[in-house]
């Protein structure tokens, strides 16, 4: 009589599990998510294995050898890992971002629901989760989102390929200003910001002061020799076309006077205005923005510029949390 088949001691063979790069250029939309709504978990298991967001296979911490994945239909995921020694058993969640009491399948959804922008009291409604479960939810995914800006600055500006110099607009903004002088007196926060004209990347940054000493050190980390930089009249840029030797194109457009240069209407900061907009907007709808987490709300933004395209960033927010919590 012959014995039960081997439990199988990995989730997908070692060849399904896709590099990086092909997670990155997956277009993921409600079709291709439709099993995470299924009460069969192994698939989802397999979906997140072969992203790398769970681990393929894994390995006792005490023996050290290959633990066999074993159904365990009492149990949230319905699997574990199941060291054939020992018989210790193991989350299939182990090590990974996914630490939570939440069902993958929500979890994921969520992700999902993030990237598309849908507004959190909508998302916790739709699936059922509590207001802190999605509040914590949005903010372990602005750390990932703020640690990748951190981990991979991207300087603006530069030579096209035609060899023009690029147009970067900068500007700086106050923050939390109260409206029409009412409600209590707080103290705001300047934000200086750059942002490339027609790619519309951008950079952000809280300062303490809007001096020369303070944006000059910015503008010569962010912007890239050649840049064709544009600002308004404030003081501290009134050298930027001397820097180094002038390695910078600087024009002014004041103000005072106009928006639009009336001679070369491409002079103007509407770029940098409109960002300006949209970042306060957006800070306006995350219920509970605080003063100290607000560095990483600015970079969870501008890692949104970065990522356009709902369907494209999901993919890279999987690879962001593949690379920030390796399985």
């Amino acid at each position: 009589m012959a014995g039960r088949p081997a439990a199988p001691v990995q989730i997908l063979p070692p060849n399904a599990v896709l590099i990086p790069a092909a997670v990155a250029q997956q277009k993921l939309g409600p079709f291709e998510l439709r099993l995470m709504l299924d009460d069969d978990v192994r698939p989802q298991l397999e979906w997140l294995a072969a992203r790398g967001l769970l681990k393929n296979s894994f390995d006792c911490p005490r023996c050290a050898i290959p633990c066999s994945l074993v159904a365990q239909h009492d149990t949230q995921d319905g699997w574990r890992w199941k060291c054939r020694q020992c018989h210790q058993r193991h989350r299939v969640r182990e090590g990974s971002f996914f630490k939570s009491k939440v069902p993958l399948g929500k979890l994921v959804w969520f992700l999902f629901s993030w990237a598309t922008e849908i507004p959190l009291h909508h998302v916790t409604w739709q699936l059922t989760l509590s207001p802190r479960t999605a509040v914590d939810w949005g903010n372990f995914i602005r750390d990932i989102c703020a640690e990748d800006v951190r981990r991979n600055p991207r300087q603006l500006g530069g030579f096209d390929n035609n060899g023009q110099p690029i147009v970067v607009e900068i500007d700086e903004s106050y923050f939390f200003r109260r409206k029409f002088h009412r409600g209590r007196r707080v103290n705001g926060l300047w934000v200086f910001a750059a942002i490339e004209r027609d790619s519309g990347l951008c950079m952000m940054e809280v300062v303490p002061e809007r001096t020369a000493q303070t944006l000059v050190p910015l503008i010569q980390q962010w912007c890239l020799p050649g840049t064709h930089i544009i600002s308004d009249g404030w003081a501290a840029y009134s050298n930027l076309s001397q820097l180094n030797g002038g390695v910078y194109l600087h024009d002014v457009v004041v103000h005072q006077e106009n928006f639009v240069d009336p001679l070369h209407p491409e002079i103007h900061t509407q770029n940098v205005e409109n960002l300006w907009m949209r970042a306060k907007r957006k800070l306006r709808r995350q219920f509970g923005t605080t003063r100290q987490l607000f560095d990483t709300y600015l970079r969870e933004f501008v890692w949104q510029v970065r990522h356009k395209g709902h369907q494209h960033r999901l993919a890279a927010l999987l690879v962001c949390i593949r690379q920030q919590y390796p399985c």
